[in-house]
């Protein structure tokens, strides 16, 4: 789902800036994945995966799409597919 929702994001930025609105940036909630009050370590919403046990940090593909993403300033084609 991360995939979608970055370039869903990156779709929605793009869309406002075309319209003139003043776009200085655009920050993925979370980087790493991290503690919710709510729910605790359960939800996985960081661009690289914790382990809660080693404190290892390890990029997960989204973290690379958005990589790709902030390196080319676009969305090529192929970035992210429909089903993502």
């Amino acid at each position: 789902m991360r995939p979608w929702v970055i370039t869903e994001a990156a779709r929605h930025v793009h869309g406002l800036i075309a319209r003139g609105f003043d776009v200085r940036g655009y920050h993925h909630w979370t980087l790493v994945d991290n503690f919710e009050w709510d729910s605790g370590w359960d939800l996985r919403f960081g661009l690289y995966e914790l382990d809660l046990r080693t404190g290892e940090r390890r990029p997960r593909a989204s973290a690379a799409l958005y990589g790709a993403i902030a390196r080319a300033n676009a969305l090529t084609p192929g970035m992210c597919s429909e089903e993502d």
